[in-house]
């Protein structure tokens, strides 16, 4: 079989697996150790909306030691399933969608590689320089999608990223 073959083939894969809602939508979300953060709150809401209108999203923590929320959020978020990066070894395929925080912007590079649709999340833009490398955008990692969550801030990130 020829590779355009292959690859249309992995195309029509992945096209069903979308249509079917098989595919996954992970949010990266860090430990809060138990403390309430609204914007912890926001990413499960959107995973959790999602969850309910049938999607396959689920939460995607660095390792098992990850707390939860049950404990400031109740126990409405715990049919979101959370998965580990480390203990997990979670694999991608490209018809999966990535949703990072901007305070991970430390592990764009490491993402760049990452065949899939992979999004930001910007809900401080003050922050959104913190952790990102001086010069650098989030397209050159792959990153093409931004969600924000004000006005305010889309036009900030139009003006100096795109």
């Amino acid at each position: 079989m020829s590779e355009n073959l292959k690859n249309i083939e992995k195309l029509q894969d992945a096209l069903t697996r979308i249509d079917s809602s098989e595919n996954v939508i992970y949010f990266l979300c860090y430990d809060t150790k138990g403390n309430a953060r609204a914007s912890v709150k926001h990413i499960y809401d959107m995973a959790l909306y999602l969850k309910q209108a049938g999607m396959n999203s689920k939460i995607l923590v660095e390792d098992s030691k990850y707390s939860g929320v049950s404990a400031w959020l109740g126990d409405e978020y715990n049919v979101l399933p959370v998965v580990s990066i480390k203990e997990d070894k979670v694999e991608m395929s490209i018809d999966d969608i990535l949703v990072i925080p901007e305070s991970y912007a430390n592990v764009l590079q490491q993402l760049a590689n990452v065949r899939c649709t992979k999004i930001m999340l910007v809900q401080q833009k003050e922050y959104m320089f913190d952790t990102l490398s001086i010069g650098s955008r989030f397209s050159e990692f792959g990153f093409d999608k931004v969600i924000t969550t004000t006005e305010a801030a889309k036009k900030y990130i139009l003006e100096y990223f795109y």
